[in-house]
């Protein structure tokens, strides 16, 4: 549809932190890719720079790189029994240095959007959303954000919460992935601001199978805490003591790595996990394997769990937030174990790897549950959030 809704053309701002792997970098790269195709004019805006950029932009949108400083602030190691003045000094300063680099941040926001001069700007979770936020005042520029996690467990330091419950309030649309999320919004952001965008799954890139050594259940996300493959290791080892012939797959990166990797290999099972990495194409291994595990302590709507289902694989999910939930419905779709539980997680493996009738007929409402998500029925939906009409 070249030129636009209506034949006009919307210049569009994009502003995440980076184009590294995660969740809402895809999304990022397909909404952007498919409103430029559309023939609007589309900036992608990255504060921070990654060495490599794992979600590749068409050549019709403009990248514009920040280069902005990121603080890491540093842990208080002096324990409870420090001075309780020297503790508060300390924290003062963090708060204070926090301020001036978020500061700054914003002031090189606000300058690109006064050289870019977008119609409309989206901006994709919480740091990123505030910052744009405030870099967009009084300028004449629609202000979308979006939040892509679950409120009531990813939790920010209180500095965050309070300004996240000041300044959403002023964005001209607060968006999210889940329904649950959208209820928590509802707490400080108007009802009328509020609007349910689905997560689009990727295109599959090629037509390709993987083979594995065995049957395999897969697993896709960053190798951190919110992921829990510490569980997941935990529960693989006691289903494999009844599933001799089967193996997992664990597509992903991350800071947990090493200690991933450790923990397996004290497990027993370094020889029955295949470590894949990150890969832009998970689909030749999704339809090799037989179903999807997450074992997330915290999720939005996780895109590697829809394009799964888009596979036809039936998932084990974890009861932890609303979004895995609301896509799997009351069984129909996976199986849902508490979060954390090993035992539980144990007996779901189990029962899917023995249980091919069941496997099946999961997989097959899996993959009518992830319709919506298709990119050309999603991109629809922002379509009408974002283009006037």
């Amino acid at each position: 549809m070249v030129g636009g809704v209506m034949g006009q053309q919307l210049r569009l701002g994009f502003v995440i932190s980076h184009l590294g792997p995660g969740g809402a970098q895809r999304v990022v790269r397909i909404v952007a890719n498919a409103f430029a195709e559309d023939g609007h004019d589309v900036h992608v805006m990255t504060l921070f720079d990654e060495p490599v950029d794992v979600n590749e932009l068409s050549t019709h949108v403009r990248r514009h790189r920040l280069g902005c400083r990121v603080r890491q602030t540093e842990e208080d190691h002096e324990g409870d029994g420090a001075h309780m003045l020297w503790r508060l000094m300390r924290s003062a300063c963090r708060l204070l240095i926090n301020i001036r680099f978020f500061t700054g941040n914003v002031l090189t926001l606000r300058q690109t959007f006064r050289a870019v001069s977008p119609d409309i700007v989206l901006s994709f979770v919480t740091l990123t959303n505030l910052m744009t936020i405030l870099a967009t005042r009084g300028l004449s520029v629609r202000t979308v954000v979006s939040e892509r996690n679950d409120l009531q467990l990813d939790r920010h330091d209180r500095n965050v919460e309070r300004l996240r419950r000041c300044l959403y309030p002023m964005a001209d649309i607060v968006t999210a992935n889940t329904h649950g999320a959208l209820r928590d919004l509802k707490q400080f952001v108007a009802e009328s601001k509020l609007a349910y965008v689905p997560n689009p799954i990727a295109v599959e890139a090629s037509n390709a199978i993987v083979e594995y050594q065995g049957p395999t259940f897969i697993c896709i996300g960053r190798l951190a805490y919110q992921k829990g493959f510490d569980t997941l290791l935990k529960a693989a080892k006691q289903a494999f003591d009844v599933l001799p012939t089967w193996r997992v797959a664990i597509l992903g990166a991350g800071p947990l790595q090493r200690e991933l990797a450790s923990l397996a290999d004290t497990l027993g099972i370094s020889g029955r996990v295949d470590w894949i990495g990150h890969v832009s194409d998970p689909f030749p291994y999704l339809k090799a394997a037989e179903f999807f595990v997450s074992t997330s302590r915290f999720e939005g709507s996780p895109n590697a769990l829809v394009e799964a289902m888009s596979c036809g694989l039936p998932a084990i999910v974890t009861d932890a937030s609303p979004g895995p939930l609301e896509l799997i419905g009351d069984e129909e779709a996976g199986v849902v174990v508490p979060v954390n539980d090993v035992n539980a997680t144990t007996v779901a493996i189990q029962r899917l790897a023995t249980d091919r009738s069941f496997r099946e007929s999961l997989g097959r409402m899996a993959e009518v549950r992830a319709r919506p998500h298709r990119p050309d029925i999603a991109i629809k939906t922002w379509r009408l959030l974002l283009l006037p009409t």
